[in-house]
């Protein structure tokens, strides 16, 4: 029996593509302007953090460019300011790209497809340091895990995820070998990540950050992990060391 799609359901699921699209399309601009002459603070960025060109362009990290650029950009491509703020990267006046003038990383579903991004400052300010695309009708944080449509297939093979906390983390594990590893991206894991991680496996191994609010966000995880009848065990860092700095010194290829 075939059961037909309700006018509403057909909405959503409309919704939800054209979102995605979006997605995509911002997306396309973001790794072009990482390549382009003004993308060349952030390849330095990468470059300094020990991130060569190949695996920018595996991890199809981008680079936010110029607001008046990127609005350009969305008009060619038959992209409306409503539709980009609905995907949550444009501001609530839909004047400016939150991503301005950021190094850009993709975040994907479980279906591998971008659903919004996370973005860092260059210029060395603290404030807003790291920022996210606004939760939309298709991406929210809590629920998502950086790195996931690639880790997936070698969290079952390795019956085993590694959860660090940063995008840059995840990337320089790939790098040395290590692949069953996905980012909470800069907080504690949520109820819904770790359910998300359960459909996969049980076991899971915490990786944070060493320093006071590392060890706390890794508290707080362990308890909701345990909650949900899980394995967790919790990796420390010599002193001084977090992830990515541990990373770059070992390898395990």
């Amino acid at each position: 029996k075939i059961e037909k799609i309700s006018p509403a359901q057909q909405k959503r699921i409309k919704e939800q593509d054209d979102l995605i699209k979006t997605n995509e399309i911002a997306h396309a601009y973001f790794m072009n302007a990482l390549w382009a002459p003004e993308g060349q603070k952030a390849r330095e960025y990468l470059e300094s953090r020990g991130i060569p060109a190949k695996l920018a362009r595996d991890y199809k990290l981008g680079f936010g460019g110029k607001s008046h650029e990127f609005f350009e950009y969305l008009k060619q491509k038959n992209v409306s300011p409503d539709l980009a703020t609905r995907a949550g990267f444009l501001n609530e006046d839909k004047t400016r790209c939150l991503f301005d003038s950021r190094l850009v990383f993709p975040i994907d579903n479980e279906q591998k497809r971008t659903v919004g991004f996370g973005a860092r400052r260059l210029d060395g300010e603290k404030h807003l340091k790291y920022i996210n695309t606004r939760d939309s009708k298709l991406f929210n944080k809590s629920n998502l895990l950086y790195g996931w449509g690639a880790a997936q297939e070698f969290i079952r093979v390795n019956k085993r995820v590694l959860v660090v906390e940063g995008y840059t983390d995840v990337i320089q594990f790939f790098q040395t070998g290590i692949e069953n590893v996905v980012a909470s991206s800069g907080t504690a894991l949520t109820p819904d990540q770790i359910r998300l991680i359960n459909r996969l496996t049980n076991n899971i191994t915490v990786l944070f950050d060493g320093d006071a609010a590392g060890i706390r966000a890794s508290l707080r995880g362990i308890d909701l992990i345990l909650e949900q009848g899980m394995n967790v065990r919790v990796c420390s860092f010599p002193e001084g060391e977090d992830p990515d700095s541990f990373a770059k010194k070992h390898t395990f290829r």
